[in-house]
C-alpha cells in the first residue's frame, strides 16, 4: 500500500492545475498509506513481553511524533535555504513530495521486512 501511495503523493504536490483532482488524490493515498500503524501496534503486542507492553506502545508514538516534527522542521528549514515563495511552487511541491514520498519507500521495504515470520 505504501508503494501505491507514492504517485498518489507525487500527484498531490506536483499538480497544480486542479484543487480538486489534488484533494481526490491525498484522499486516496491516505486510504492506502495511513493503515500502517495498526499492524505495528499488534505486531508489538505480539513480540514485547507483557510487562514492557505500554512502555513500547508509548515509545513507538513518541519516535513517530518526533519523525514528524523533524520532518516539518527540514522541509521548512529547505523552504527557507532555497528562499521558495508561492512563485517557485513547482521547486516547494518537488521538496514536499521527496519528504513524502522517500520515506514511503522506505516503509514500503521494512514492511516487507517485517512481514516474514517474527517471534
Amino acid at each position: 500500500m505504501s508503494l501505491l501511495a507514492v504517485p498518489l503523493l507525487c500527484s498531490v504536490f506536483l499538480v497544480h492545475w486542479d484543487f480538486y483532482f489534488c484533494m481526490v488524490m491525498l484522499f486516496f493515498e491516505n486510504l492506502l498509506a495511513e493503515g500502517w500503524m495498526a499492524p505495528c501496534i499488534a505486531m508489538i503486542q505480539a513480540t514485547i513481553d507483557v510487562k514492557y507492553k505500554a512502555v513500547s506502545v508509548g515509545v513507538f508514538f513518541f519516535g513517530t511524533a518526533i519523525a514528524q516534527t523533524l520532518s516539518a522542521v527540514v522541509v521548512g528549514q529547505l523552504i527557507t535555504d532555497y528562499n521558495l515563495t508561492q512563485n517557485n511552487v513547482t521547486m516547494l511541491g518537488g521538496i514536499i513530495t521527496l519528504n513524502t514520498a522517500l520515506p514511503c519507500l522506505l516503509a514500503a521495504f521494512c514492511f516487507y521486512k517485517s512481514g516474514e515470520p517474527y517471534s
